[in-house]
């Protein structure tokens, strides 16, 4: 397999089919990727990431997968497909995420206030998940964030999601959060 040369000259690496099935392995293990997901395929399958965790790993289980029409159309995909999960690089993140914010910076003052908690009180839940531990104010408000925030959100990219995975590149904490 090439590399895409985004950082100098393309340039050969060696991956065997032991490598492939090993990481499909771990990647269905780990995120419990079942016949019941969909996944939503945004790069293209000459990408490793794409290959191993967008095709190869669902294959394995049997999950639904669906092709974007094309990255513009990605959003209305989501809606459509409704996946489960979706893989991608950083620079597909850090768009979604731009294109958010970009949207959250129209609305009025009490809004823009709102979705700031509501931001706030997913990153401290998320923190505190990683951490393995919840306190209950927490959780309410993280529930409370969701019902009035974060659910209609959701709902743009199908509502469905389980995970998302970025690779191929660092993906900033703020925006993995």
């Amino acid at each position: 397999i090439y590399t895409s040369g985004t950082t100098g000259d393309p340039k050969g690496a060696v991956l065997t089919h032991s490598n492939f099935v090993s990481n499909v392995l771990s990647c269905t293990e780990a995120f419990r990727i079942e016949s019941r997901d969909s996944c939503l395929s945004i790069l293209p399958l000459s990408h490793a990431l794409e290959r191993t965790g967008g095709y190869y790993a669902p294959l394995s289980k049997g999950v639904t997968i669906a092709y974007a029409e094309n990255f513009n159309a990605v959003g209305e995909n989501l809606r459509e497909v409704r996946p489960t999960f979706i893989i991608s690089v950083p620079r597909f993140f850090e768009k979604l995420y731009e294109r958010v914010n970009d949207r959250i910076a129209m609305e009025t003052a009490a809004r823009k206030k709102l979705f700031a908690w509501a931001v706030r009180s997913g990153r401290e839940r998320t923190r505190e998940r990683a951490g393995g531990r919840g306190s209950a104010p927490a959780r309410l408000r993280h529930l409370a964030a969701d019902a009035l925030v974060l659910k209609k959100i959701r709902s743009r990219t199908g509502g469905r999601l389980r995970f998302c995975v970025s690779g191929g590149a660092p993906l900033s904490p703020e925006i993995a959060e």
